[in-house]
């Protein structure tokens, strides 16, 4: 019995450490993936420092047509996770955006598109550009680039709504 108790101690986290990981990349996999469709907005996390004075950037709109930047500064806490609690309530800035999507190969070959938005900035020393994943992807990019100097903030965004109207 004694043998059997210590036989069972010694091949349970071997099976473990065989079937876990099999079960979790099937998991992985299997996962339903987001398709971009229509009307999406996306979101940075707060931003510590701020990216040309923004804390957070939402953008809402649809892929190759018009959109809403909002570049908002006002300064936020964050709990022991990051999340944020309270902010101050100024108005942020709204630009209204046409996003064109260029023709430019992905030079990693993973399916991502690139487009520019174009709009009544007040400050023009900036482009900016989002990176779209391929289809099923989540996670977007926005790029800032400053014309003077060519520095680029890369700045993620996540998807936080879709829908299909």
């Amino acid at each position: 019995m004694f043998i059997r108790i210590f036989l069972s101690f010694l091949i349970t986290p071997l099976l473990y450490a065989i079937v876990l990981p099999t079960s979790l990349s099937a998991q992985l996999t299997d996962t339903p993936q987001v398709v971009v469709e229509g009307e999406m907005t996306l979101h940075s996390v707060y931003l510590i420092p701020p990216v040309n004075t923004a804390h957070q950037i939402i953008l809402k709109g649809e892929l190759g047509g018009k959109a809403l930047l909002i570049l908002d500064s006002n300064a936020c806490m964050l709990d022991q996770f990051g999340d944020v609690t309270v902010c101050t309530q100024m108005y942020p800035p709204r630009y209204n955006v046409q996003m064109t999507q260029l023709r430019i190969a992905d030079p990693k070959g993973l399916g991502r598109s690139l487009y520019r938005l174009r709009g009544e900035f007040p400050d023009e020393s900036n482009e900016y550009f989002l990176v779209s994943p391929p289809t099923g992807g989540s996670l977007f990019r926005l790029l800032i680039v400053n014309i003077a100097d060519q520095t680029t903030h890369v700045i993620p965004l996540e998807i936080k709504k879709v829908s299909n109207q």
